[in-house]
Parts: C-alpha cells; sequence; structure tokens
C-alpha cells in the first residue's frame, strides 16, 4: 500500500462510524490515516478513499475516489466494491488495499465498479501500488486462468511464477489439484463468499496463508508465506511440552538431585534433536564432565580436557549461549574444538552457582544441524540452565550442612580431648590440632594470656603444607589482631590483610580471623587468599574458641588446686588438714556465729597453734571484742578489748587490711597483746572481702617464730576465705531474712557519679539495674529524664570513673545509658551484705534505699557509706515483714545459670522496650548497644529467654 493513504469512513451511527474507524486503524498499516465523518458532503479534497458504513445514501456517482461500501451497496449512488458485514474487518481492511494499492494516480477510479484489472493494469509494470503490497496478491477468472500477479507474489511462488499469468491454475500447479486448495477455490466461486484458510504447499515445502475473495468473474486471492510463523509455533509448542517435563522432573521427590540433573539433559537433548548433552564444572584451565547423556566418549562423568580445546571456552565468555550449526560450514575446521572432539554442531550455556563462574551446560552432535539454532532455542536452554543451577546450589547447600554437622560432630569430639587436658598449654595443642584437622583452619596459632608480663603469648601453632610462617610474635593486649580482639572480647575477621586497621605479620596471608578464649588467649586463623572465611566459618571457630576457654579454665582451676594441695602437702607440713577442715567448716556453715566457732576450733586443733580467737568490731564503742575462741593456753579473750584507734597489732590489722605477725611477745610489748605462759609467737590475719572488713582471727604458737613467711601466705589465704564466707553468709541473711531494715540515704556528695552525673546534666537519674562482669567491673543501667541522651553519654564518658558508656535508648526527653565502673556505692553496700532497692539522683543528690537482715548492723553499714562520702545523711530507717517467696531468690536461680553476655543481652533488650507492642527499639540497635552482630544478639537473648522459661515451668530446674 502506498504511503500517505488518507481513508474517510462516513456513517450517520456515531458508535458505528466510531467502531468500523478504530477497527480500521488495528487492522491496516501505520501508512494509512482513518477519518471519520458523519456525512459525506464533510469529505475534503484529500480523501483517497471512501468506506460508506451505515443507512445514510453515500457519495452521487461523480465522485473521484475509489468507493468501498461495508454493507448494502443499494444505497449509494457512485460504483463500489463492496464488502460484506459477515466478512468482517479483517477484509474491509484488505480490500482497501486492493483499492487503493491497484488505482494509478491517473485512474483513480478503475476499481470503483468492483471488476477486475487487465493482466497489463495487474503486472505492476506500471509502477502501480499493488506491486507495493507486501502480500502476494493473484486474480484468476472464472475460466480458473491467471490474470495477474504481483511481485510479492513471484518472490513466494518462486520459478513456478515465470509465465504464470495467462496459465490455466490447475494446470500450472497440478499438485494443488484434490488439496484444501482446490477445494476452498471452488467454494468461493460456488458461495461467492469470502474464504480464508492456512496449508501446506508441498512442492515449495511452505505453510501460506490464503484469503480469496470472489467476485462474479473470478477471484482475487491474498497469500502469505507463514512457514517462519508456524515453525515458530511449533517451537513453542515443543518447549511447553519440554516446560511440562521440567516441571514434572521439579516436583518428584523420589528422584535424587543428581539424577534430575541427568533427566533435565535428556529434555534439553530431545528438545533440541542432537545426540549428547552434558553438565560441565571448569576450574583452573581445565573442563570436567559432571554428568553427561548421549552415546559419545565425550559426555561420559569424569572425562576432563583443557578448556583451550572446547567450545565451552567460547561459552564462559559469551553473554548468551554460544552456538555452532555447521563447524566446517562456519570455517571451524581446524578449530582444537572441533578437531579434539568432532562436534560438528554445540549449543552451550555458562552456569554460575551462588553468582559464581561455575561451568557449562552443553548439547552437540556429531553431525551439522542442518538449520540454525533458533533464539527460541537459546532461551530454552538459558532456562535449562537456571534449573539446573539451582540443583547445583541446592548441592551446595546440603554439602555444605553436612560439613557443617561434620565439623559440630568433631567439636564436640575435641571439647571430650579439651576438658581431659590437664594444662593451658595442653588445651592451646589441642585446640591447634582441631582447628586444622577438624575444621580446616591449616594455618592457625593459639597465643595465651602472661597475667604476670601481661602479654599474649604464642602457645601453639599450625601451618599448612608448602606455608612458611613467620615465628609467632608476643603481643602485647590492644597489640595487633590477637591484643585487640583479647582486649575488647570480640571475635574479628579482616578480609584484606592489606587494608587491617591492626599490625599484622608480614607473610602469605592474606585473610585472617581471631576469636577471645575468654580470660585466656585468642585463637588465629589465617589463609592464602582475600576474603577467605564466611559467617559459618567464624561460628565454627567461636564453638571451638568457646570449648578451648572453659576447658582452660577447668585446666587452672585443677592446675591450682594441685598446687594449693602440694604447697600444703609439701610446705605446711604441720598445719596437714588444717585447710581442709577450715574449709569444711567454711562450706558447712550457715551462720556467721557458726562458722566463726568452726574456723577458731580448727586452728586452735593445728599444732603448733595453742589458741585462736576471733572477734568484729563494734562501731558504736569504737572496739574490737573476741566473739569466739579455741585452745588450751589460758587466754583471757572474754575480758579482752582493742581500741580500735589505737596503735597495736590487733588495730593494726584491723584498718590498714595488713597482717601482723609477732614472732616473739617478749620482744613486743604493746597494751593489746597478752602475757600468757607457754604463748611465744601470734599473728593477727584481717578478715578483708573487697572494702569491707569483718574483724580479725589472731592465732597464737607455742613456739618462737612459728609464723614465717610460708605460714603468713596459708593463713592471709585463710583469713581472706573466712572474709569470703561471711560474706556470703551475710548475703545469705537478706534473701531468707523473714523480717528486715530498709534503710534510706541522702547522698549530696562530688564522690558519688550518680551525684556528679544529675548536678551536670540537669536531670533525673534513677539505677535500672546493675551486673558485675567477668573483668570485676560492675555494669550500671542509668536511666534518666529530662536530658538528651547524647549530652548525657558525653558526660558519662567524661567521667573518670566511667571505663565504657553506651547509650541503649533515646526516646524524647528519656534515655537509658550503660556504665561500666570499676567501684560504685552499690557495690560497697552489697559486698556489706545489703541489697540495694533503689538509686535516684536529681541536682546532685542521691537518694540510696537498701535492705539489711534484721539482725544486720544497720549503724555500721551508714559509718561505712558515710566514711566514703561524708556528706552523707540518714532520712529512713524501716522494719517491716518480707515475703516468705522472695524475687531475689528467683532472680539468684536465675543468675546462676546465665552467662555474662546471656543475662546482658535480656536486660537489655527489656529495659530497651523491646518486649514492649509496638516495640521501642529493635535487634539491630540493641545488637549495636552491645558491639556484636545483629544473629549473635539474637543468639544470647533466646538462650537467656529459654533458661527464664525453664526456670518457671521446667520441674526438674
Amino acid at each position: 500500500m502506498s504511503g500517505d493513504v488518507r481513508v474517510a469512513v462516513v456513517c450517520n451511527d456515531e458508535g458505528e462510524r466510531a467502531r468500523v474507524r478504530a477497527a480500521l486503524d488495528t487492522a491496516t498499516s501505520a501508512a494509512v490515516r482513518v477519518e471519520a465523518k458523519a456525512r459525506a458532503d464533510a469529505v475534503d479534497g484529500g480523501t483517497d478513499c471512501l468506506v460508506v458504513a451505515g443507512t445514510e445514501p453515500g457519495p452521487a456517482r461523480d465522485v473521484d475516489v475509489p468507493v468501498v461500501v461495508f454493507g448494502d451497496a443499494d444505497a449509494v449512488e457512485a460504483p463500489a466494491a463492496v464488502v460484506s458485514r459477515s466478512a468482517g474487518v479483517a477484509a474491509l481492511a484488505d480490500r482497501l488495499r486492493e483499492v487503493t494499492g491497484r488505482v494509478p494516480a491517473d485512474a483513480p477510479r478503475v476499481l470503483a465498479d468492483g471488476g477486475t484489472a487487465s493482466p497489463e493494469q495487474s503486472s505492476g509494470s506500471d509502477g502501480s501500488g499493488l506491486e507495493r503490497l507486501t502480500d502476494g496478491f493473484m486474480t484468476v477468472d472464472d475460466e480458473w486462468t491467471v490474470t495477474s500477479l504481483n511481485r510479492a507474489g513471484r518472490e513466494i511462488i518462486g520459478e513456478q511464477a515465470e509465465g504464470l499469468v495467462g496459465q490455466n491454475l490447475w494446470e500450472a500447479f497440478p499438485e494443488a489439484v484434490d488439496t484444501v486448495f482446490e477445494e476452498e477455490y471452488r467454494h468461493a466461486m460456488e458461495s461467492q463468499e469470502m474464504r480464508s484458510f492456512e496449508e501446506h504447499y508441498e512442492p515449495l515445502d511452505t505453510w501460506v496463508e490464503i484469503r480469496a475473495y470472489p467476485s462474479e468473474d473470478g477471484l482475487s486471492i491474498f497469500f502469505q508465506d507463514v512457514t517462519e510463523r508456524k515453525r515458530a509455533r511449533a517451537e513453542l509448542q515443543e518447549s511447553e511440552r519440554a516446560l511440562e517435563r521440567l516441571h514434572t522432573l521439579a516436583a518428584d521427590g523420589s528422584l535424587s538431585r543428581q539424577e534430575k540433573i541427568r533427566q533435565i539433559l535428556t529434555v534439553g537433548r530431545d528438545r533440541l534433536g542432537v545426540e549428547i548433552g552434558f553438565l560441565t564444572h571448569i576450574s583452573d584451565g581445565t573442563l570436567r564432565i559432571e554428568e553427561g547423556v548421549g552415546d559419545h566418549p565425550i559426555a561420559e562423568a569424569g572425562v576432563t580436557t583443557p578448556l583451550a580445546k572446547a567450545y565451552c571456552r567460547q561459552t564462559v565468555d559469551a553473554t548468551e549461549p554460544y552456538a555452532v550449526d555447521d563447524a566446517v560450514a562456519q570455517g571451524l575446521e581446524d578449530d582444537p574444538a572441533y578437531e579434539s572432539s568432532g562436534l560438528a554442531c554445540y549449543l552451550g550455556s555458562a552456569i554460575e552457582v551462588d553468582g559464581e563462574q561455575y561451568g557449562t551446560v552443553c548439547f552437540a552432535d556429531t553431525e551439522p544441524r542442518g538449520k540454525t539454532f533458533t533464539e527460541s532455542e537459546k532461551t530454552f536452554v538459558d532456562l535449562l540452565t537456571d534449573w539446573v543451577s539451582y540443583l547445583l546450589e541446592q548441592r551446595k547447600y546440603a554439602a555444605e550442612r553436612e560439613a557443617h554437622q561434620e565439623r559440630l560432630s568433631g567439636i564436640l569430639n575435641t571439647t571430650q580431648s579439651l576438658m581431659q587436658a590437664r594444662s593451658r598449654e595442653e588445651v592451646a595443642e589441642v585446640a591447634a590440632n582441631a582447628a586444622q584437622e577438624v575444621l580446616g583452619f591449616d594455618n592457625n596459632v593459639v597465643h595465651l594470656y602472661d597475667a604476670a608480663a601481661g602479654t599474649l603469648e604464642p602457645a601453639a601453632q599450625r601451618a599448612a603444607a608448602g606455608v612458611d610462617l613467620d615465628e609467632p610474635l608476643v603481643y602485647g593486649v590492644d597489640e595487633g589482631l590477637p591484643g585487640a580482639v583479647f582486649a575488647t572480647g570480640e571475635s574479628r575477621v579482616i578480609d584484606d590483610v592489606t587494608t587491617a586497621d591492626v599490625d599484622l605479620p608480614a607473610g602469605p596471608i592474606q585473610s585472617a580471623m581471631c576469636h577471645p578464649m575468654g580470660v585466656h588467649g585468642t585463637i588465629s586463623v589465617g589463609a592464602t587468599e582475600p576474603g577467605a572465611f564466611d559467617e559459618t566459618d567464624a561460628q565454627v571457630l567461636a564453638l571451638l574458641a568457646t570449648a578451648a576457654a572453659a576447658a582452660s579454665t577447668r585446666a587452672k582451676r585443677e592446675r591450682e588446686v594441685r598446687e594449693a594441695r602440694e604447697h600444703v602437702e609439701t610446705v605446711l607440713e604441720r598445719v596437714n588438714g588444717l585447710i581442709e577442715n577450715t574449709i569444711e567448716v567454711l562450706v558447712q556453715a550457715t551462720t556467721r556465729d557458726e562458722l566463726e566457732a568452726g574456723v577458731v576450733r580448727e586452728l586452735a586443733a593445728a599444732d603448733p597453734y595453742t589458741f585462736a580467737w576471733i572477734g568484729r568490731p563494734d562501731v558504736a564503742s569504737e572496739t574490737l571484742t573476741p566473739r569466739e575462741w579455741a585452745g588450751d593456753a589460758d587466754v583471757p579473750a572474754a575480758d579482752l578489748a582493742f581500741d580500735l584507734d589505737g596503735d597495736g597489732p590487733v588495730a593494726t590489722a584491723y584498718r590498714e587490711g595488713t597482717t601482723q605477725v609477732i614472732q616473739t611477745l617478749d620482744d613486743h610489748p604493746s597494751p593489746d597483746q597478752v602475757d600468757v605462759p607457754g604463748v611465744e609467737a601470734s599473728i593477727v590475719v584481717p578478715l578483708v572481702y573487697t572494702d569491707t572488713t569483718y574483724g580479725v582471727v589472731t592465732v597464737f604458737a607455742d613456739e618462737e617464730g612459728a609464723f614465717d613467711e610460708r605460714e603468713r601466705v596459708v593463713l592471709g589465704a585463710l583469713g581472706r576465705a573466712v572474709a569470703n564466707a561471711i560474706n556470703a553468709v551475710e548475703r545469705g541473711r537478706i534473701l531468707d531474712a523473714d523480717r528486715v531494715i530498709e534503710l534510706e540515704f541522702s547522698v549530696d556528695d562530688a564522690g558519688l557519679l550518680f551525684s556528679r552525673l544529675s548536678r551536670a546534666a540537669k536531670c533525673s537519674l534513677s539505677s535500672a539495674g546493675t551486673d558485675y562482669r567477668s573483668d570485676g567491673n560492675l555494669q550500671v543501667y542509668l536511666s534518666a529524664e529530662g536530658v538528651d541522651g547524647e549530652e548525657l553519654l558525653e558526660l558519662a564518658r567524661e567521667d573518670e570513673d566511667v571505663r565504657e558508656a553506651k547509650l541503649i535508648v533515646d526516646h524524647d526527653d528519656e534515655c537509658l545509658l550503660e556504665l561500666v565502673v570499676e567501684q560504685s556505692l552499690v557495690s560497697l553496700v552489697t559486698e556489706h551484705g545489703a541489697v540495694p532497692r533503689s538509686v535516684t539522683a536529681e541536682d546532685g543528690v542521691a537518694r540510696f534505699t537498701v535492705e539489711l537482715p534484721y539482725e544486720a548492723e544497720a549503724r555500721e553499714l551508714f559509718d561505712l557509706v558515710k566514711s566514703r562520702y561524708p556528706n552523707t545523711d540518714l532520712v529512713g530507717y524501716h522494719e517491716h515483714e518480707r515475703p516468705v517467696e522472695t524475687r531475689q531468690e528467683f532472680r539468684a536461680a536465675l543468675s546462676d545459670r546465665f552467662t555474662d553476655r546471656q543475662e546482658t543481652a535480656l536486660r537489655t533488650a527489656f529495659l530497651g522496650g523491646f518486649f514492649e507492642w509496638p516495640r521501642g527499639i529493635d535487634g539491630n540497635e540493641l545488637a549495636e548497644a552491645m558491639d556484636i552482630s545483629r544473629p549473635t544478639y539474637h543468639q544470647h537473648l533466646r538462650a537467656a529467654q529459654q533458661k527464664v522459661l525453664e526456670e518457671l515451668f521446667d520441674p526438674q530446674t
């Protein structure tokens, strides 16, 4: 159809007019402009064709353009071609192409009367629009003589088109006789109805689409070559059937992944009609057949070949499937792939697993393809490759999961070996072996912390074959990767040592990972390539490090026990059994009186000791008097009283917390010593636990010089053990007491952290809880109102008593801080046996409420606080009953079960509003506050929650 064709649709029915116009816009080419007019007299002079639809009479006979009637021609005066409504708009579009394409510029009305053109007019030699039709067009008269054939028709028919015009149709195409072609053409001629059909013409091996329009004197035939469309449709059907087979395979749970891959390759081979299909894995320039189907040596699993001699070398670098239809025809007869394999056709697609290049999925044959691999076939191979990739990823994940299980099993076995180790050095050797042999960390070193030197010393090292590691270094705390990890207690993974923020030794190691072994040291592993460690590796190393830390703690304790036992046996033969018996007393005693009586009894019974007494201070009278005593010497313990401000050994030992030894009483006369026959030497040992001194224990001997250095060490340790036991008894009394004393202090002292912070920040503070950390420091949760969280955090970090500070929650005018301090008023009263109930502070004044057992010396505790913070006032004193079932008991039971991390995670989540709805904070913020990853945080949190629920509901706990 010529360009710039204007068609006017004339119809007085607005709806019909719009429908016909829209249909023609869709059915005709973009070069046709369709206009709609209500009346024929509205059509301007630039119109090339009129379409009359509807009931209004059309234009008169003197119209200058072709007229096509869509409906009944009786209403139109001008000669017109008629298209019945039953034929549809497609037939109308065809007739418009016929009308506008065959009318030369000087004879626009040739077809206006519906007749046919002469052969001379139809040949196209006159440059008519018919020759520009993309469809084939042929006309025959009522005697079946071919009267015209356009250029597109000649191209479709080929050689048989030569001299076709003027021949009888059936003589020219004898193969069409008695076929669908003859049947449809004759039906059209006889019924005078348009016929449309699609049929394969065997002599040309071509599928054609036919539309035959009859007239009284013959047929006008439009035809198109639709072979490619038919082939594409057939390919689509084949692909759909193949996809159905793939879906069936995917849903078959009885097949292994390997068998599914084999069958997928079979589906692909059948779909493409080739001999073989295979899956390759490519590594280090070598191609290995992982799976193959088909009868060819190259498709056998396990076969390897250099990548340079395979078509796959082209495939791995291509962005789409690489195809060879006919190697020889394409000039590839000298290609190393063709020479080595003899494969004449090939279609391959690169495959990735987890985003990394894996190999190829290929289909090939020793015979040429015979036709080009189509885009549809390439797309199918791409899709099939995705299926195989998914199965390989599943296989990889399953293998990783199995390897992880094996690692865990290996760690369990290693744990048994670790727990049998008798020293930290032996633990280090076992851990290094396990890291290499069980976990696969070939290059590793275990450092142990030397507390005396303050350094991390290399204790065990392993290296992979062929890797020459430098001599392992000694690190100070905060020095190098091990020092940094040990100082922070947090593991580190360094993907590239060249960009690390810590010093690492020069050598072949390119990536490293380090995990702390509690307070005992670190385990470091390295790899000779960057980014070698993933999250699973970090978790596995953490398990090993945790097991090694527990084993080191056990070994250390056992060693300490062994050394203590050997020391007692070899150095203190004269006090054989004293420590054991005294410790038994300390463990079994339930009251302080029982404990003190048992201790002096055991001391007095040990040779060469003759007498022992324990005294407690009386703050009111400022004296110290014996409370329990035992022995054969005639020591008037009941009559003794020592001035706490005196300068004798008893007062000095109490005030200064240091052991006082009198080797010869005659050479050391003093007002607080006794002159008793048979007593030659004495030692005064203070009973000190942290900042609290509970009194002294004085031991007498009947030999001069009996208390040498070894005696002092033993009795000093015994004094600390007694003080520890007294503290435990005192703290237990508050848990068991039915009646308690509640004291409320007011402290306005710059020495108190709460006072300093509330005054500096001009806000209200309150303690939200405390925790003791493994390093001995106190972890305080501080809630504040009326202050910006970041401002308060900065003030806390600047305070000299604060070791660490973190902002946990910051909402509007309320925030929660976590502080780490060495000592505080909380620890002071706790160590004295009191239980803090609340701590608040505002404008520099702190109010502190504690509970003590009914029998406890409230005065003594007040003086202890006042001695530390002089501006302290007692503003409240109450005695009250306490319920039999206490929260302290429940908390104590839980605290014994928690690890430090678990308790911190649970407390942080609770105080931060993690368990509220809606949540006031999420896991990311909490994890960041603890300076750990979110998965690690949730692991601690879930473990703590489990223990809380077990304590509540499990009858076995």
